[in-house]
C-alpha cells in the first residue's frame, strides 16, 4: 500500500512527540489534494493551531481525514463525520496508521436538518473524491447510489452522547446551510467558540445572515488559493458576537 506524508511541518508536530502524519497515497486525488491539504485550506490549519489538547473538534465532511488527522495528531478530541464509502474507510484505516483511533469518533453518515435515509449519488467511487450529491431521488444524476443514514447534529449529539464542540468545520459540497439548520442546539453551546464553513458563493449572504441571526458573525473570509481565486465558493470563520463583544 503507497503510503504518503501530509504536508505539514515536522517542527510543528515536535511539541505533541511526532514527526509526521502518514496517510493512505492509492489515488491521484489523494496525492495531489488530500496529502497536501494544509496548503490548500492554510486558514483551518490555523484554527487547528489554535485548539488545545483535549478541546473538541467537530468535523463534517472528513473526507479520507486530512484535518481529522492533523487536530488528533496535536491532542485535540475530534469527531469526524464522512458519508462515502471508501473515504470512511481510508479515513479508518489513516487514523489507524497514526494510532489516532483513541481521539477520533468516526462516523459514517450525513448531517442534513431532519432524519432519514437519502442517496448519496457518486461521482467516483475513489476514496479521496468530492463534489457528490444527496437527493432523495434515485434517478438522480450521478454514476453510483449509496443510500446513507441522515441525522440532525444535534439529535445526533444528543443520542450517542457525544462530547460538546469547541469548533465545527463544515465542507459538504453545497449543503452546508441544512447542516446548520439541524445544529442550532449547538451553535447555542458556550462550549463552541469558532465555526469554519465552506460557502457557495449564491448563498454566502444568506448564510451570514442566518448565522448572524444566531449570534454569529463572520470574522474572516477566504476566497483565494495561492493567488488566485478558489472559484464559486469561499471559507468563512465565524465567532459568536458575545465572545466577540468581551474581546473589545
Amino acid at each position: 500500500m503507497p503510503i504518503g506524508k501530509l504536508d505539514y511541518p515536522a517542527e510543528r508536530l515536535a511539541p505533541f512527540g511526532r514527526e509526521k502524519i502518514l496517510m493512505e497515497a492509492n489515488t491521484d486525488l489523494e496525492v495531489a489534494f488530500r496529502l497536501k491539504a494544509c496548503a490548500k485550506e492554510p486558514w483551518t490549519v490555523v484554527m487547528i493551531e489554535e485548539l488545545q489538547p483535549g478541546e473538541v473538534l467537530y468535523d463534517v465532511g472528513a473526507n479520507v481525514g486530512s484535518y481529522t488527522l492533523l487536530a488528533a495528531a496535536r491532542g485535540v478530541q475530534v469527531v469526524a463525520f464522512e458519508p462515502h464509502f471508501a473515504s470512511f474507510a481510508a479515513l479508518v484505516r489513516n487514523l489507524a496508521l497514526n494510532d489516532l483511533l483513541s481521539r477520533v469518533i468516526p462516523l459514517q453518515v450525513a448531517l442534513l436538518s431532519g432524519p432519514g435515509l437519502l442517496w448519496l449519488h457518486l461521482n467516483d467511487l475513489r476514496a479521496g473524491t468530492a463534489g457528490h450529491a444527496m437527493s432523495s431521488d434515485p434517478k438522480k444524476q450521478g454514476f453510483h447510489k449509496q443510500a446513507v443514514p441522515i441525522f440532525p447534529l444535534d439529535s445526533l449529539q444528543a443520542q450517542l452522547g457525544l462530547p460538546l464542540p469547541t469548533a465545527i468545520k463544515i465542507d459538504v459540497d453545497g449543503a452546508e446551510g441544512d447542516v446548520l439548520a439541524g445544529a442550532e442546539n449547538l451553535l447555542a453551546q458556550p462550549s463552541l467558540r469558532v465555526l469554519m464553513v465552506e460557502l457557495r458563493l449564491d448563498v454566502e449572504q444568506a448564510g451570514c445572515a442566518w448565522l448572524a441571526e444566531r449570534g454569529w458573525l463572520m470574522t474572516a473570509r477566504f476566497d483565494e488559493r495561492g493567488g488566485k481565486k478558489i472559484g464559486n465558493i469561499c471559507y468563512g470563520r465565524f465567532h459568536r458576537v458575545a465572545s466577540l463583544e468581551t474581546a473589545g
